[in-house]
């Protein structure tokens, strides 16, 4: 039903009260688009006395998304949403003047910055990246492990496999020595790749290396 502000007015009769009512709250419950809000102001949970734990939170309902807000963690006012999870995921939407928070995990389509010209997927970032020591053993990795198959070669097996093979690795021998190396890329598969760590004359050096990974997706 369609949402009349004007209603009921103060010559509205009596008799006529209850459709009048019935329907502006029809028109409230349902959204209905004759109901157009200049605002909607959202006091922070913190503040209202009685509000129930924990945390001020409200209590998860089935088949319900429940927007409201609170004190976050630095006490400052922000928004959040319950869903109807069990147990449901209170997840915040603003800190400090931008959207999400340095807790809240964003998933996307893509993303683009300033004016929009451009804009960037799964296969623009780096999906992979990580080092390894001189006999394979990780420094540190993501989403990826690392193991030495022979002199200079190092096999780098994803988590996940890759959608295709089309991604592109950046790799670099850690050299301190002075000593000329490269690194060559090989045996491209939807599990991962080989690293290949070479001399200046091109013989097989073993060598620790940096590398990263962008595309696949």
């Amino acid at each position: 039903m369609a949402f009349d502000k004007t209603l009921p007015s103060n010559s509205t009769k009596i008799r006529n009260y209850p459709t009048v009512l019935t329907d502006n709250f029809a028109a409230i419950e349902e959204g209905d688009l004759t109901l157009v809000h200049w605002q909607v102001n959202f006091i922070e949970r913190n503040a209202v006395p009685g509000a129930p734990p924990p945390a001020n939170d409200p209590t998860r309902q089935d088949d319900t998304m429940i927007l409201f807000s609170k004190q976050d963690s630095g006490g400052e006012t922000e928004l959040f949403f319950l869903d109807d999870r069990s147990p449901a995921n209170n997840t915040q939407i603003t800190e400090n003047g931008a959207l999400g928070s340095i807790a809240t995990q964003i998933s996307m389509d893509s993303f683009t910055f300033d004016s929009g010209t451009t804009t960037f997927n799964e296969n623009n970032v780096i999906n992979a990246h990580g080092a390894f020591a001189s006999n394979g053993t990780a420094t540190y990795v993501n989403a990826c492990t690392v193991a030495r198959a022979s002199t200079g070669r190092y096999n780098v097996t994803f988590s996940a496999a890759r959608a295709n093979t089309n991604y592109s690795v950046t790799a670099n021998a850690n050299d301190n020595t002075g000593n000329s190396r490269a690194c060559k890329i090989g045996s491209l598969t939807v599990n991962g790749f080989q690293i290949h760590v070479v001399n200046g004359d091109g013989s097989s050096r073993d060598a620790g290396c940096y590398f990263m990974v962008v595309g696949g997706f």
